[in-house]
């Protein structure tokens, strides 16, 4: 386990109902981290993990309920092999106007997205020079 990386699985789920087949079922988007030597191995263990993650309930109408495990969606090797505050575990990059999130829209919407400075992160806009023209 000593070279082992931490992975981040986004895994998909579904809540499917036993007394109707449901055209749109609630689903969730579920991220785990496991601890693999590969992204192979990661997949293994994230596939294990979402099976005992499966379970039902009877809901207030009578109904049983199952959330099912339906997939792994992706695997994102972290890059690192011990984890601390601020340790990145996922990342999705999309063009701004491809959102399909509202969060995410409303977000943007109130942001000033012009870039700053010149380019270099972090630095600050300079001030107009003023001439003795």
């Amino acid at each position: 386990m000593g070279n082992d990386n931490w992975f981040a699985a986004r895994l998909l789920f579904a809540a499917l109902h036993n007394s109707q087949e449901e055209a749109d079922p609630l689903c969730e988007e579920s991220i785990v981290l496991v601890r693999a030597e590969s992204e192979l191995k990661a997949r293994q263990k994230a596939s294990d993990a979402a099976a005992k993650m499966e379970h039902g309930y009877g809901n207030e109408e009578g109904a049983w309920i199952d959330w099912r495990f339906l997939g792994i969606i992706e695997i994102q090797d972290l890059c690192e092999n011990e984890l601390q505050n601020g340790t990145e575990v996922f990342s999705h990059m999309f063009l701004s106007s491809q959102s399909e999130s509202p969060e995410i829209r409303e977000i943007l919407e109130k942001k000033d997205l012009r870039p700053i400075g010149n380019g270099s992160i972090g630095e600050k806009p300079k001030a107009a020079a003023v001439g003795n023209g």
